[in-house]
């Protein structure tokens, strides 16, 4: 039983978190992603 309630509170606390977050980067202006699925592309003559 207390695991369960450990649980519940835990994914109340991570999804005010991310509802806290989200709320803060529009305020701010903060772009949408984080950059890391980015593609860039790769120069033929860089890679020989």
């Amino acid at each position: 039983m207390r695991i369960l309630v450990s649980a519940i509170i835990t994914g109340f606390g991570l999804k005010l978190g991310a509802d806290i977050y989200k709320a803060v980067k529009k305020k701010l202006g903060l772009p949408d992603d984080d950059g890391d699925n980015k593609v860039v592309p790769v120069d033929s003559e860089a890679q020989s």
